[in-house]
């Protein structure tokens, strides 16, 4: 799995509440106000859902942004079926808390990532990963070093 830019890690994230909440509009019965959370915060999904296409673009493509975003609501899914009363409630305080301090949006959205799905992780520009390139192994980089060291012949 390839690694993330800054704006790309919030948008995984973004996207995971935001599955977190479609599966209650539907599961808990609360449609309106999942629809009321998309007019209210539409900029920022958009602005998550372009970055997540970025992302895919270079990783997988469509195919696997279709797949993640499925991954996402069955992950969902099965976490309102484990405790339904405990989900719904929990998506409802979510709801709430964001009506009344809508700048805490990223801070929501980093507080409930769906842990049963895998994130990419993000890239660390002090360890030489670009935006978009696979982490260097450890092995990899142990390589480099050595050949850096040997003695040209």
């Amino acid at each position: 799995m390839r690694c993330v830019s800054v704006e790309e890690s919030a948008a995984f994230r973004l996207r995971h509440l935001q599955s977190r909440l479609m599966v209650a509009a539907l599961g808990c019965n609360q449609q309106a106000t999942y629809n009321a959370f998309v007019e209210r915060f539409r900029p920022e999904l958009v602005t998550a859902g372009g970055h997540l296409s970025a992302y895919f673009q270079r990783s997988g493509g469509p195919t696997a942004l279709n797949k993640h975003v499925t991954d996402l609501a069955n992950a969902a899914g099965l976490a309102r079926a484990e405790d339904p009363n405990g989900y719904c409630k929990q998506a409802w305080q979510l709801f709430w808390s964001l009506e009344q301090d809508p700048q805490a949006l990223a801070r929501f959205a980093a507080a409930n990532a769906l842990t049963t799905i895998v994130r990419p992780t993000q890239c660390s520009e002090t360890a030489g990963n670009q935006v978009g390139a696979a982490p260097e192994s450890e092995t990899a980089a142990l390589g480099k070093a050595r050949a850096a060291e040997s003695p040209d012949k």
